[in-house]
This record gives structure tokens, sequence and C-alpha cells, in this order.
């Protein structure tokens, strides 16, 4: 079930019955297991950063990065579409022989990106996991969503 938390992004009681498990038994294990609870909480902490990171990739390899938002507010309302930019760019002139010598191909960018989105999730450290779920507590609560789940911030 926690697998299919983190990598689909499905709320906890979803992911119960997409393998067979009964609402009322879910329920009944998830208030006796405070540890169960605190696992679906963090697969959902992972999943919804690595949306973002997923996001912030396609955002720079300039592909559509748009259903991954709509996904991502879907899952995590609290998450809004900034409305409004502001840029502060200085413009410089670059040495294009010495720029194309140094070119990477977009196979070697996109697998560097890979890397880095990887990594970032690796190195989530539980120090870092444990802030970015009391953020997404905070948000919740700021948003005034409602989870159907049972969650150790409800208990």
């Amino acid at each position: 079930m926690i697998a299919m938390i983190e990598t689909r992004g499905l709320r906890s009681r979803q992911a119960a019955l997409a393998v067979g498990v009964p609402s009322s038994s879910w329920y009944d294990m998830l208030e006796s297991d405070h540890e169960l609870q605190s696992d679906c909480e963090r697969a959902a902490a992972r999943f919804e950063a690595a949306l973002v990171g997923s996001i912030l990739k396609d955002a720079f390899s300039l592909k559509s990065w748009r259903p991954k938002l709509a996904l991502l507010q879907a899952v995590a309302p609290w998450w809004v579409a900034p409305t409004k930019f502001e840029i502060d760019a200085a413009v410089q002139t670059v040495d294009q022989e010495a720029r194309l010598a140094n070119a990477m191909t977009a196979d070697q960018i996109d697998a560097e990106l890979d890397k880095f989105a990887a990594e970032a999730v690796r190195r989530l450290s539980d120090e870092r996991l444990e802030a970015l779920l009391e953020d997404r507590r905070r948000r919740r609560e700021e948003a005034g969503t409602v989870s159907t789940d049972r969650t150790l911030a409800a208990m």
C-alpha cells in the first residue's frame, strides 16, 4: 500500500482498496498502528516531492509540465500556481564558439536531469522529510483542506 501511495499519489484508503483491503479493515489497521499512519504520511510527502521535482525538470527541459501541476494541485490542493512572476535579469554577451565547444547534447542534458532528480529524492533526509511533512500539514490547515484519511496530525 505504501508503494501505491508513493508511486501513484493515491490517498491511503484508495491504496488499501487498490490492493484489496476493505475500508473498515483499513481504518481499524490505521487506528491501531501509528507507524502505519506515519509511513502513509511519509509516502505521500515523497510522492509530492518527486512530483515537484518532475515539474521543475520538465519546465527546464521545455517539456509540458502543466498536466503534472494539475495532478499536484489535485493531490495536494494547498499548492497554488503562481499568477505573477517578477524577473530581474541582466543581459550578457557570450562567446558563441566557447559556448558551442562545451555544449551538451539533449540526451546528455536529460541524463543529467534524471541523475539530479534521483539524487535529490535519495538525499531527502529524515529531518528534511519531517520538515516537508510539517509544511504539508501547515499548508493543508491554511487552505482549509480536510483529508478523508486519518493522519497523525489529526489524532
